[in-house]
């Protein structure tokens, strides 16, 4: 990457050497219009700058789709080399003969206005690719987004699956046992061997709670996918909106800008005839020049909101809406009566969970029982009641073990249950403090809903038309 950007600079300072070179000979033939100058230079050097810049992006394109050996190397040079002449190359002929004519600006004779368009085009050149390059989004397709691409909502589908997985441990059970034994535990033959293995298998009744348990959690963490899928949507919609209120009102700011523009515009005319005094002339400047600062300032909120709903998109850039004009609330609230929020749902899957883990806490105080099998040699020992055969190496012994497992020291598992009931209790007041806050929450938004569709009723049916008739005055007094 280092050599490409040493390969870069020189040929971009050669393309513009080769440039403001031609400026210098037309300046010398006798065009002494630096505009002129700088139009018949650039068309007359457009073709070998192109030709410099193609001829060696198109040499290291092989090396930029390569993947055989040297690969790693020869990518990053011809990356940097192909990626940067054409930046070089846009800057040499557009920022170039600008910065040029700046320079060299008063030696343009009454050419003062070519500079302005000049600068102008250059401007839009460059900031045509960016408003291109940002995605618009319609409301469907910003949830759609948000959904899939949104970091949030990735991690708690991944927890969701998490917990989902986890069920299938809920029946496990401690690892089988598997003894070998061999020496003189029977007589003094050392050839006895004794084979055993057991199995230590919690009660039935923990092994049910135990699942239940697991399904509990998972219950729990499929509810909060659902929270953080609702809370990432009403993000989404709330961003959304917002963009478009902002769209419409930079709209009536730039309306307001030209109101005062003009009227301040009038009112310098009016002071030159002394029709206005010129405090009211430079009060109207002021006007203007505050509406300026404020539509300036908004734009910039509204770049700052493109960053954020890009962000929330789980983007790497900003991101805009599709301008649509604002719509009024429904004349109709939806019936929120038998609704219950994720939220609520969530609490609810935590006091099924606690319950559940209640249950397992109380069921560990059950023994566990244990299985086991053996098989082993009695070398030596009298095959029948007269003693008239012994057993061999070839002579095996075999049967099963039953038994149960106690706790002798309780407290431990006392003190657990205990703490599961007061994780139970707690989760049983969450619930119905959730109920509340939630039916309190709702009350206060069908509140504001019935305010805010007043104020619509007459901002739209008083507060517009009397602001069309200020202004329509306003313009014909002035």
């Amino acid at each position: 990457a280092g050599v490409g950007f040493i390969a870069l600079f020189g040929v971009a300072v050669l393309n513009g050497m080769v440039l403001i070179g031609t400026f210098r000979d037309l300046a010398a033939h006798g065009v002494s219009d630096v505009v002129e100058r700088v139009r018949q230079g650039t068309a007359a050097r457009l073709r070998p700058v192109l030709m410099t810049a193609s001829v060696a992006s198109l040499g290291f394109l092989p090396m930029a789709l390569s993947n055989g050996a040297g690969a790693e190397v020869q990518r990053p040079l011809a990356t940097v080399v192909i990626g940067g002449l054409i930046t070089a190359t846009a800057l040499t002929l557009l920022v170039l003969p600008v910065m040029y004519v700046l320079y060299h600006g008063r030696e343009r004779s009454g050419k003062a206005k070519a500079l302005p368009a000049t600068v102008l085009l250059v401007m839009g050149f460059f900031s045509v690719p960016t408003h291109a390059q940002m995605q618009r989004f319609s409301l469907d397709e910003a949830l759609r987004t948000a959904q899939s691409n949104a970091p949030a909502v990735l991690a708690a589908r991944a927890e969701a699956e998490r917990m989902e997985a986890l069920r299938g441990a809920a029946s496990d059970m401690p690892k089988a046992e598997v003894l070998y034994m061999r020496g003189q535990y029977n007589a003094y033959v050392k050839e006895d061997n004794n084979i055993t293995a057991t199995q230590t298998i919690p009660f039935p009744t923990l092994i049910a709670a135990r699942s239940s348990a697991a399904k509990a959690e998972a219950g729990v963490a499929q509810a909060q996918r659902l929270l953080t899928e609702s809370d990432v949507a009403w993000q989404v919609r709330s961003a959304w909106h917002r963009l478009q209120y902002l769209h419409a009102l930079e709209a009536l700011l730039r309306e307001q800008d030209s109101t005062w523009t003009e009227l301040a515009r009038t009112n310098a005319l009016r002071a030159e005839t002394g029709d206005v005094s010129p405090l009211e002339r430079t009060t109207a400047q002021v006007r203007a020049g505050q509406s300026q600062d404020e539509l300036r300032r908004h734009r910039n909120l509204l770049d700052a909101e493109r960053v954020a709903f890009g962000s929330l998109l789980g983007l790497k850039q900003a991101a805009d809406v599709h301008a649509a004009p604002l719509l009024s609330l429904a004349d109709a609230l939806p019936d929120t009566s038998a609704y219950q929020g994720p939220e609520l749902r969530l609490l609810n899957e935590r006091l099924q969970a606690a319950e559940q883990q209640h249950r397992v806490e109380r069921n560990a105080f059950l023994p566990d029982l244990t299985v086991g099998y053996f098989n082993q040699t009695l070398i030596g020992t009298a095959m029948d009641a007269a003693s008239t055969r012994l057993a061999t190496r070839s002579d095996r012994f075999q049967g099963f073990q039953l038994g149960v497992s106690l706790p002798l020291w309780a407290r431990p598992q006392s003190a657990r249950s205990k703490a599961a009931a007061w994780q139970e209790e707690a989760a049983q007041h969450a619930l119905s403090d959730g109920e509340r806050r939630w039916r309190t929450e709702l009350t206060a938004a069908l509140q504001r809903i019935a305010s805010d569709r007043a104020t619509l009723v007459w901002y739209t049916e008083e507060a517009l038309p009397n602001a069309d008739r200020i202004l329509t005055t306003s313009r014909t007094a002035f």
